[in-house]
């Protein structure tokens, strides 16, 4: 179960990998934010 310290509200733009959206309304659908590796050197 989670804390109410773990949950936040803003944009989807301020999102960080492992952050789970949840559904505002039956026309939503929840999905996970990912990320994926920097890329380092040309």
């Amino acid at each position: 179960m989670l804390l109410p310290d773990e949950f936040s509200v803003g944009p989807l733009a301020d999102a960080v990998p492992l952050t789970l959206m949840l559904p505002r309304s039956k026309y939503e659908h929840h999905f996970l934010i990912g990320g994926s590796p920097a890329k380092t050197g040309p």
